[in-house]
């Protein structure tokens, strides 16, 4: 209704998994809709876009093969992702509050493997910040994101992000390097919103 009034041109949808979006494009494509946009969480940490649902195939599967667009929100996971938290929690920190990175998420596993990846990430001479918005942002071929919802709390934290556009190619060892160092982290904070059951989820 919004887009047929004119007051929208297309719309998008977020935290859906692939069997939803499926039925969200083809019920959108009837009612004549464009449906451009997918918008979930994807990090080094939280990677479930990747995994197939019941139907055998990822969320990443399903927007490549109809040409929707995806945008990863949360990329740096909360501010897991970069070196916040590799000493410890600091006071003044999200984690700290509980607020929006719960305590528990920086169990010794998660900062083992954060660790891991800001080495890794300083032979790449980039942050560990920067690398992990570049991954979220390398060359997948058809299942490549769009785009990366950013969040900063300064210009200055904004600038220092956007250097990871400078650098955005893997090799194949530094990829293998990362998903040895990682896997998926247990934060999707999100998955309830993806109804449509992600295995493993």
């Amino acid at each position: 209704d919004i887009v047929a009034s004119g007051k929208a041109l297309y719309v998008g949808i977020s935290s859906y998994g692939p069997e939803l979006t499926a039925e969200a494009m083809e019920f959108m494509e009837d009612e004549g809709c464009p449906l451009l946009i997918h918008q979930p969480s994807y990090s080094i940490l939280n990677r479930w876009i990747e995994r197939p649902g019941e139907d055998g195939e990822s969320l990443l599967d399903v927007t490549a093969r109809s040409g929707l667009g995806v945008i990863g929100f949360g990329p740096l996971a909360q501010g897991m992702l970069t070196d916040r938290y590799i000493d410890g929690i600091p006071a003044d920190s999200r984690a700290a509050k509980n607020k929006t990175l719960e305590k528990d998420w920086l169990n010794e596993e998660n900062l083992s493997m954060i660790r891991s990846l800001n080495d890794i990430a300083g032979k790449r001479g980039q942050s560990l910040a920067q690398m992990a918005i570049s991954w979220v942002l390398r060359d997948q071929g058809d299942r490549t994101l769009s785009s990366a919802l950013l969040g900063a709390s300064s210009v200055e934290q904004l600038e220092h992000n956007l250097g990871a556009l400078d650098k955005l190619d893997f090799s194949a060892d530094e990829l293998a390097a990362i998903d040895d160092a990682a896997h998926d982290a247990g934060i999707n904070r999100w998955a309830g919103a993806t109804a449509s059951r992600v295995r493993g989820n």
